[in-house]
């Protein structure tokens, strides 16, 4: 991981909980990304089968929006510290062309003077409704 700047992470666990609180909303309505990323941030995009990187917050979001151009309904699973900053674990939901799609994303969010600075992206991809129900039927889960 690259490190710019001041090596000051977010030191608690409210500030932990609104930095993750408000890129959520950033993703899920394009809007404040100036307060949540440094303007240098880099984005480590993984999704299946491909991988790329893109630097500066408009970038990434022009990318989201190529997927869904009004935005994306979020929920906040769990987030959790790490030393330098915190992983945030996403599910979403979108409807391009009136097609429910649901995903989860694991986000690796590297933290200098409150903003992130990296954020390594994983996504399971889209699941249509029969990709959902498949799941639902047909894999092992402890806790649904």
């Amino acid at each position: 991981m690259r490190t710019k700047g001041s090596t000051a992470a977010v030191t608690s666990h409210e500030e932990l909980l609104s930095l993750a609180d408000r890129l959520a909303t950033v993703y899920a309505t394009y809007q404040g990304a100036e307060e949540v990323f440094a303007p240098d941030a880099l984005f480590d995009v993984n999704v299946p089968t491909w991988r790329f990187q893109v630097e500066g917050p408009e970038a990434f979001f022009s990318w989201l929006k190529g997927y869904s151009p009004d935005g994306y309904g979020i929920r906040i699973v769990r987030a959790t510290p790490t030393a330098s900053g915190f992983v945030v674990e996403l599910e979403g939901e979108y409807s391009p062309h009136g097609h429910d799609l649901y995903f989860r994303n694991l986000l690796l969010c590297e933290v200098r003077d409150g903003r992130i600075t990296e954020l390594v992206f994983y996504c399971t991809g889209d699941w249509d409704a029969e990709t959902r129900a498949r799941q639902l039927a047909e894999a092992p889960m402890v806790n649904r």
